[in-house]
C-alpha cells in the first residue's frame, strides 16, 4: 500500500452534519443515509464543489472522533440549524485511492502497513478525510483518503 501522492491543503471551513462516533462501532450506512442524506440540500446550500467529504476530527480520546459529513463551505456560508461549520487547518496529506468496497481494508493497510515503514508521523492537529466524488459509488472514480502527515524538514 503506497500513497498516490502528497498534497498540501490550504486552510478551509467545512459545513456539514457532525456526530461523535466510536470508530470500532460506527454504523456507516445509518450515518450517511440516515443522518447526512436528509440534510444534503441544506449542506449544498452552504457548501461548494462536487465532492462530499467525511472528516475525522480528533477528540483526544482513542477511537472516538467527531465525524463531519459535508462539503467545503462557501465564504458567505450561513448554515441551516443543526449543521456545523468546522475549521480545517492547512496540512500536508498522504493521498490514497480505493473503491467504495475497499475503504475499511485501505484504512487498515494505511495504519498497519504503510505508516510503520513510511518514516512519517500523523499530524493529529488536522483531520483525516475521505473524499467522495461523483462516480465513486459506481466505481468510475476512486474514493480518496487523505491522511495528515508531518513531513520532516530537509
Amino acid at each position: 500500500m503506497e500513497p498516490v501522492g502528497f498534497v498540501t491543503n490550504p486552510e478551509y471551513r467545512l459545513v456539514g452534519v457532525q456526530r461523535r462516533i466510536r470508530l470500532d462501532t460506527a454504523d456507516w450506512t445509518a450515518l450517511w443515509n440516515g443522518e447526512y442524506a436528509p440534510r444534503m440540500a441544506d449542506v449544498e446550500a452552504s457548501g461548494e464543489g462536487d465532492a462530499c467529504l467525511g472528516c475525522y476530527f480528533s477528540t483526544g480520546e482513542t477511537a472516538l472522533v467527531d465525524f463531519v459529513m459535508g462539503k467545503p463551505a462557501r465564504a458567505d456560508a450561513h448554515p441551516a440549524e443543526g449543521l456545523v461549520l468546522r475549521d480545517v487547518p492547512a496540512a500536508n496529506y498522504a493521498v490514497f485511492e480505493c473503491s467504495m468496497s475497499e475503504i475499511a481494508r485501505t484504512w487498515r493497510a494505511i495504519y498497519s502497513e504503510w505508516f510503520p515503514g513510511s518514516g512519517l508521523m500523523e499530524d493529529e492537529s488536522a483531520p483525516c478525510i475521505e473524499q467522495f466524488r461523483p462516480g465513486c459509488h459506481e466505481g468510475s472514480v476512486p474514493v480518496r483518503i487523505f491522511v495528515p502527515v508531518i513531513i520532516p524538514e530537509a
